[in-house]
């Protein structure tokens, strides 16, 4: 009886170390179901338990099957895009080309350009460039008279005729008491002319064909023009319908000492300079003539300086505009069309901190525009003040080396060369003539500006 109750006791301790050396070697595996493992491997291990036999009993022996899992070690390999390529960076294109020229004389076969060329200066004279300016034919008939060219003179459409505003001194030195209208032929030959100048009168604008021409009013009429033919003195106004016509008597203070208000060649739009007095700064109006509305409008901090230019063939006009916000003038060129629709011309402001047109003026193919431009081209660089030339096609604006013009180039005919003033220092004011084709410059004429090219006789 002792021997089995033994035997019973040693057989519960060894089922109870069994039990427990289980729970130590077991493997708790994650539930698939909730944390699917892939590519398992399973590993079967057997575990083998024993103990000494007590006197007379067999051998115990319990083999138990323990399975386990073990997570593969073989890598999973995500696939990602291909990087995308690197966009270039945009190159601007830049600003300006600069052509810096030597000044040549005049070469012993000629010059290659035709033409004859209007000087003023200390006495006004007619240049053959065919002859090399001899004969130089004078325009005044006598000392006593003096001709205002710079800004009171036009060339006809054909090109051959000249007209300008002559004037008598008083004997005094009082301003002119006696002005008359003027037309020359490009061989000297004086035309005659019927019309007297009107006192009302404040410039000569421009002709509107071969036979009739636009003058502009004094600014206190608020745009009012006349359009006359000199020859035989019939003349029709041409009243304002546009509102808020900006005016002031100050000197300077209107688009080329004429009037605010510029005409299309066929004169049924304007573009005019408006004062609203609401805004600070004025605007530049297109107005259409027969519908008496604004086709499109532009503030201008710069407008007084930024005549408005027609295209010869009367599409679109050239502007200048302001869009600085800091003390220096920072203006663009645009061009803008019947419609209304505008395009930018350059990109100058982008690059400096000052950028000011003057003279701007349209070649006679109506493919390139000339002009003064006082342009410092970074921040505390140099200010200088050269000729440009714009070419509309290709949009490339190309300097040269000469500056301190007053004047406006004046186009050859072909609309492949310049002359324009120069004022060198300690040498006297010189006319140039720029070969635009071929790339040479020359000296004309001292003591001299160019006002027109006409057609040889």
């Amino acid at each position: 009886m002792r021997n089995n109750g033994q035997l019973i006791l040693t057989l519960g301790f060894l089922l109870l170390a069994s039990g427990c050396k289980m729970m130590l070697t077991s493997v708790r595996l994650p539930d698939p179901a909730s944390s699917p493992v892939p590519n398992v491997d399973t590993i079967d291990t057997v575990i083998a338990m024993g103990t000494e036999s007590a006197a007379g009993t067999s051998d115990v022996l319990a083999a138990i099957r323990v399975s386990t899992q073990t997570p593969s070690l073989e890598p999973t390999i995500t696939p990602t895009e291909p990087p995308a390529p690197r966009s270039p960076t945009p190159t601007l294109a830049p600003a300006y080309q600069q052509k810096c020229l030597p000044v040549q004389d005049l070469p012993p076969d000629g010059l290659r350009q035709n033409g004859v060329i209007v000087l003023g200066g200390l006495q006004a004279r007619l240049y053959n460039l065919k002859t090399l300016g001899k004969p130089v034919i004078p325009l005044a008939i006598s000392g006593s008279y003096f001709e205002f060219l710079s800004n009171n003179s036009a060339v006809s459409p054909d090109g051959k005729k000249f007209i300008y505003l002559e004037g008598s001194p008083d004997p005094k030195g009082y301003i002119p008491m006696r002005l008359a209208l003027r037309i020359v032929r490009a061989d000297g030959r004086r035309v005659a002319v019927s019309q007297p100048w009107d006192p009302r009168w404040n410039a000569i604008v421009s002709w509107f064909d071969p036979e009739t021409l636009l003058m502009a009013w004094d600014i206190s009429y608020k745009g009012r023009m006349t359009v006359v033919n000199p020859f035989t003195g019939q003349a029709r106004d041409l009243e304002p319908t546009f509102p808020d016509v900006y005016q002031s008597h100050l000197p300077g203070t209107t688009w080329d000492n004429a009037t605010n208000a510029v005409y299309s060649p066929d004169q049924t739009q304007v573009v005019y300079l408006r004062d609203d007095r609401v805004d600070p700064e004025h605007q530049i109006v297109l107005w259409d003539v027969k519908s008496r509305a604004a086709v499109w409008q532009r503030p201008d901090r710069g407008a007084l300086a930024h005549t408005p230019r027609w295209s010869p063939d009367g599409t679109a006009f050239a502007v200048a505009l302001d869009g600085g916000t800091g003390k220096e003038s920072q203006d663009e060129l645009f061009l803008v069309n019947r419609e209304g629709d505008e395009r930018q011309l350059t990109h100058l402001a982008t690059t400096g901190d000052k950028a000011v047109f003057r003279g701007l003026t349209w070649s006679p193919d109506g493919q390139s525009l000339a002009f003064w431009l006082d342009y410092r081209h970074a921040v505390n660089a140099y200010e200088t003040e050269e000729l440009g030339v714009l070419d509309l096609a290709g949009g490339q604006i190309t300097l040269f080396c000469f500056g301190t013009g007053s004047a406006r180039p004046v186009w050859a005919l072909d609309s492949l060369a310049l002359a324009f003033e120069i004022d060198p220092v300690n040498l006297p004011i010189q006319t140039i003539l720029l070969d635009l084709q071929r790339g040479n410059a020359y000296k004309l004429a001292d003591n001299t500006y160019p006002a027109a090219w006409l057609k040889t006789p």
